[in-house]
This record gives structure tokens, sequence and C-alpha cells, in this order.
């Protein structure tokens, strides 16, 4: 087609159904007319990929043929001119840049630490090399970062294509481990009285996921009107892994752990519930104040879990577990103590349950005086095995 013009785009016929493109001559520039009357202009960028500039009207013919020209150097150019910024500089900007849950940060930055050298170093094969001897959960939490990393960087047009596209994850066996009760007993009396100690009573008790208990802050815990014992607590969407509000009531042995945690933060009548963000602290506070469960050397979230936990194996003798079969553990014992599984996907914040999408949606119970009654059985139970009373 001869090089486009302000009368000729406005003479253009509609096509009947769907888009017709017309090129503008000895200009990288195109027009894309739909049968519904828009006409765009875009610029085909190598590879199929197409840029939209503007529909005519709102960009102008040369504001368009600039932009389509300015497109096409720098794509060339960058072809031939790889990127020549750090994959450090572009993992800072990108983990300023999103918003996810503090556990998700945390192996997000572990892994991305990884990365090394230019953006444009990274390759398929390299990439494959640095988490060849990792093992199959961390290979495929490494890959997720990776994935989520190079996407981003991307949609910042710093790479045209992800390296890790070719990348496959590693088959992972499903767990089936669950803790006898003398393993249990084992590890609760070998859990000392720090922060680590108590969040692993806490996940013994509770059944919830490390990173929702590791960082609990005193404002999630509701308290009785008529004593001062917690009675609930309530995880805000932003920490729980299905970001829905979850609250669980407490017994009376978590009870006994908050309260201590509790006295070391602010006054029990002090407390009210809230859903603040643990990433946004309160006016006037310093950030993290308010955990309950504290490193002793940053006074931030607790980290090296694995040093931790291995230091907990060796006291207790209890090996060939991980904290998450807590979990497991905790729905195992209450289908032994006939607590109804609809009961027990509430406690552990399942949504896949045995009610059907549509019944979620216009069931809004949520179980409260089941699950209370179940977890003082369960904790009964627990006091008996680990003879914590």
């Amino acid at each position: 087609m001869p090089r486009l013009t302000d009368v000729s785009i406005r003479a253009l016929p509609l096509p009947p159904t769907g888009q017709v493109t017309y090129d503008d001559e000895n200009s990288p520039l195109k027009l894309r007319i739909s049968h519904g009357g828009a006409k765009t202009f875009i610029v085909m960028l190598g590879s199929g990929k197409r840029h939209t500039i503007g529909r005519f009207g709102e960009v102008s013919l040369a504001d368009a043929r600039e932009a389509a020209r300015r497109l096409r150097a720098q794509k060339t150019l960058r072809a031939i001119l790889p990127s020549s910024r750090t994959t450090d500089d572009a993992v800072k900007a990108y983990l300023a840049d999103i918003h996810v849950r503090p556990s998700t940060r945390a192996y997000y930055e572990r892994h991305l630490s990884r990365l090394s050298g230019r953006l444009s170093d990274q390759t398929a094969q390299r990439l494959s090399d640095l988490i060849s001897k990792l093992t199959p959960a961390a290979r495929n939490q490494a890959l997720a970062s990776f994935r989520a990393f190079f996407a981003w960087c991307i949609s910042r047009h710093d790479l045209e294509t992800n390296p890790c596209q070719r990348l496959s994850q590693a088959k992972q066996k499903s767990r089936e481990r669950t803790l006898t009760d003398a393993e249990l007993k084992a590890i609760w009396q070998a859990c000392e009285n720090d922060s680590f100690g108590k969040i692993v009573r806490m996940l013994m008790l509770t059944g919830q996921r490390r990173s929702e208990i590791a960082a609990l802050e005193s404002a999630w815990i509701t308290l009785h009107t008529d004593q001062p014992l917690p009675h609930s607590i309530t995880f805000p969407p932003h920490i729980t892994k299905n970001g829905e509000e979850h609250t669980i009531p407490l017994s009376p042995l978590a009870n006994s752990i908050l309260l201590v945690s509790l006295s070391s933060t602010q006054t029990a009548e002090k407390i009210q519930p809230s859903t603040r963000s643990a990433e946004v602290p309160a006016k006037g506070s310093s950030p993290n104040s308010a955990l309950l469960f504290p490193s002793s050397k940053t006074g931030g979230l607790i980290r090296g879990w694995n040093k931790l936990k291995a230091s907990l194996d060796k006291k207790s003798g209890v090996t060939g577990w991980t904290l998450h079969d807590l979990r497991r553990t905790f729905s195992t014992i209450h289908a032994s103590l006939g607590t109804p599984p609809h009961v027990t996907e509430a406690l552990l914040n399942h949504k896949t349950g045995t009610l059907t999408p549509i019944a979620k949606i216009y069931n809004r119970y949520r179980w409260q005086k089941e699950m209370r009654e179940a977890m003082e059985k369960y904790d009964a139970y627990i006091a008996k095995v680990c003879s914590a009373v």
C-alpha cells in the first residue's frame, strides 16, 4: 500500500468481519482496522510480537511513524548490544516492586541471590546448572522464583524471552509422614522457651502453616471480654496461602503459650483484633514491633530454619520429619478423634472440603462452635500425650 495519509486512513473501508492490516510505505508503521471501526497504529518487533502505539485520532500519523521507527531501532540495538543491566540491580528493583507474603518474599530473596552477571547472560543451561544439585522441592521453588522474576524483566523490556521456558519442574513424591505420639512428646519436651520452640509447639497445637505462625502479631489475637485469655487468632488475607481471612479458636495450651508472648509486647487489655498488614507497621511503631515470636538476633521474622530444626532433631532424637508434617499429623489426629472432615478442613483453612463452589458462595457459616469443640478435644489429647499439663 502507498504511504498512509490522514485522508487515506479516513477513507479505508471497514472489513465485514475480523481485522485487516495495512502497511505504511517506507516505514515500519502499520494500521490495523477492525470491523467495529477501530483504527489502531501498531509496529511489529519481530517473532510475531506486536506493539500497539495508539488509535488514529488519539495519536497523530506523524507521531505514530516516529514511535514505530524508535521502537524498531530500540529492538535492533538491543539485539546487537545486549542489555548491560546487572542481574543484581534487576533483582533489587523487582523485590522493591512486588507485593507478596513474607514467606514468599523470603524464598524469592534466597533463590534469586543465586543469580549473577548481566541479565543477558542468563540462559537455560546456566540456570539448570544452578539448580541441578538442589532437592526436588528446592529446585521447584527456585524455578518458580526465576520464572516470576524473568517474566517481570520481560514486562519491563529488559529481556525478550524467559530463559526458564524450557526448564521443567522436578518430580516430587507426595509426603505421607505423620508423627507418632512418642515423637510428638519428644519434640514437645525438646522445645526451648524461645521463639522457635514456641512456634513449633504452636504448629503442633493449631495445625497452621509455618509462615502464618512465624508472622503472628499481637493485633491478630482476639480476647475474651470476661477473662484475659486470647480465644482466637484471625489471620489477615495477606498472610494466608489462599488469600482469605482465617479465624481459628485457641485451646488452653495455645492460650498459655500466647499469654507469655503477649506480656512481652503489650498488656492483654489493649489488644484489639486487626487485619493490618505485617509489612505496614502501625503509626508510631517500628517494623515487626508486634511480632509475638521475633528473632532474638534481629527482632524481625525468624530466619535460619534449617539450622534451628537440625538442633531440635538432635535434642529430641526425632529425625526424618518436617515442620509441615505437624500439619498432616494434626489432621490425622483429628480424624482419629472423630472430628468431622469439614471441620478439620475449616481449621486447616482448606477450601477443597465437602462443599461445592456454589454452596461455598451461599453457605457463609464458619463452624466456629464446632471448631472450638474439636480443638478442646484435640488439646486434651496433646496434653496427655506430651505431658504438657
